[in-house]
């Protein structure tokens, strides 16, 4: 399927039938200034009304995705759902209570610069969880205040907190393609904030578990809490970075001990931030 929605005056997308499209992704590699696109909102809401009752997976960039449309859409069969892009226009979650049976939910957004991390869940807004099912969530610069981390399922076995990019892909897109923006350092997690987040998540039962963060004093608290609150563990990916003071208090962050063999462990060399 090509879309070119691109119309000329007086020209209207009309998509008649599409058939059982399972997958459907939609993803710019490098997005435009200003990142304003209505055409591609057009055609986006034109194709998703046609295919939400067969899509399994989706993938959209943010900055086109039609979200007040996809909040009045049913999507009986998706099961994976992945936004890239920069932050949001309005609550994420209104777009998504239509994917009850979603199992994988992957939002990754960087933050304009100068602002805060957005949330997921928003403070005060009122409704149940809309993924009872959900196994797998990876969130970009998570923000503590966000209440999805109380209303988590018990079904969750994989969390992810990270960045996006990896912060050693942005020193790399930076120093070497000369891309202007990052790193992004300011919104970089530190271990008494991911701390916190974890508190919110103790009753899960993760099996698999990804952090990125900022290294200072509290990288022991952090490891030791991890290890002793998910001890189901088989797999544990760590993405750490040194700052000034984190140079001086220590050289090296030990990785805390599990009772539960982990099948890997994946613990990125620590990389000088500026």
């Amino acid at each position: 399927m090509v879309i070119c929605p691109a119309l000329r005056t007086g020209e209207e997308l009309r998509v008649e039938k599409l058939g059982s499209i399972r997958s459907f992704h939609y993803q710019m590699y490098h997005p435009r200034m200003p990142r304003s696109y209505p055409s591609e909102i057009v055609a986006l809401t034109t194709v998703l009304e046609k295919v939400c009752d067969t899509l399994e997976t989706l993938a959209l960039m943010s900055e086109s995705a039609p979200l007040s449309v996809m909040e009045g859409l049913h999507w009986p069969r998706l099961r994976k759902m992945v936004f890239y892009g920069s932050p949001l226009v309005g609550p994420f979650i209104r777009a998504c209570f239509g994917m009850q049976r979603l199992r994988y939910l992957s939002v990754k957004i960087s933050p304009a610069w100068s602002t805060m991390p957005q949330p997921i869940w928003p403070a005060g807004f009122d409704g149940a969880f809309p993924w009872p099912e959900l196994e797998r969530l990876t969130v970009s610069y998570p923000d503590p205040q966000d209440e999805i981390y109380d209303h988590l399922p018990s079904t969750l076995r994989s969390l992810s907190l990270r960045c996006w990019p990896h912060q050693h892909y942005q020193t790399y897109l930076a120093e070497d393609v000369g891309m202007i923006g990052y790193p992004d350092t300011d919104h970089l997690l530190s271990p008494s904030v991911l701390l916190l987040l974890l508190h919110r998540c103790s009753m899960l039962t993760l099996d698999h578990l990804e952090i990125e963060y900022a290294a200072d004093e509290q990288d022991d608290a952090l490891l030791q809490y991890v290890a002793a609150t998910f001890p189901h563990l088989v797999g544990l990916i760590i993405h750490c970075y040194r700052t000034n003071l984190s140079r001086i208090l220590r050289e090296d962050v030990p990785v805390a001990s599990n009772p539960t063999p982990l099948s890997y462990v994946c613990s990125h060399p620590l990389i000088d931030l500026p």
